[in-house]
């Protein structure tokens, strides 16, 4: 579904033929071409969790299902052109409870009632092997409630600047991790490219902080 801001003309999504999108230069459109379906193991395993995550929610009590619903209400989200929107319950529900299940812990049947994190001030990336990198951090000590989602970019040669739409998930930490954290990556990355990896801090209330980044040259 395509976004649009009708006061400056800008859109995000496709309509008829064509995708509108934005990256470091600005607002640009391409012919739209149609979504590739790998199929992989992560996607499989995916489309179990957010099947599961929505029969949850047709089990909720009504009061639990009005408690979203006002959770959302006062829970903006930003869309893909950087506007606050507004979405459902339901939605806040299955968004939450994914990250949740994905991470490994125990999932939510009410609201969140932590805000979000504070975040990493800091953040360093290092390989150790074509599989495996090791992270440090500041604050070197995250709360007993806290872990880590970390994110990267394919492979690309040194100098390229992808951006966060362009990431993939590397692993979330158990919680309340020890530093340096050593995580092994979903792919190889080979000598002579580099990735861009993505750090944030989530609660156990599935809330991210803002996200702290670095690139990481495989030598």
């Amino acid at each position: 579904m395509a976004v649009i801001n009708p006061i400056g003309e800008i859109k995000s999504g496709s309509v008829g033929a064509n995708t509108y999108f934005r990256n470091k230069g600005g607002y640009c459109i391409r012919l739209r071409t149609p979504p590739v379906n790998p199929n992989t193991a992560r996607q499989q395993a995916t489309r179990v969790i957010l099947g599961t995550i929505s029969a949850g929610w047709k089990i909720l009590t009504q009061d639990q299902r009005d408690a979203w619903d006002a959770y959302a209400g006062t829970h903006p989200i930003q869309n893909s052109l950087g506007l606050d929107i507004y979405i459902a319950g339901q939605n806040w529900y299955c968004r939450i409870n994914s990250r949740l299940s994905d991470a490994g812990l125990t999932l939510l049947t009410d609201p969140p009632v932590y805000g979000a994190p504070a975040g990493l001030s800091s953040m360093v990336v290092a390989y150790q092997g074509d599989l495996t990198i090791s992270v440090a951090i500041t604050p070197s000590v995250l709360a007993s409630y806290e872990c880590v989602q970390m994110l990267f970019t394919l492979a690309n040669s040194m100098g390229s600047t992808p951006n966060q739409n362009q990431s993939r998930m590397v692993a979330y930490s158990g919680i309340a991790p020890t530093f340096p954290l050593v995580m092994t990556l979903p792919f190889p990355v080979v000598s002579g490219l580099q990735s861009t990896f993505y750090g944030a801090v989530m609660n156990t209330d599935g809330i991210l902080s803002a996200f702290q980044h670095d690139t990481a040259p495989r030598g």
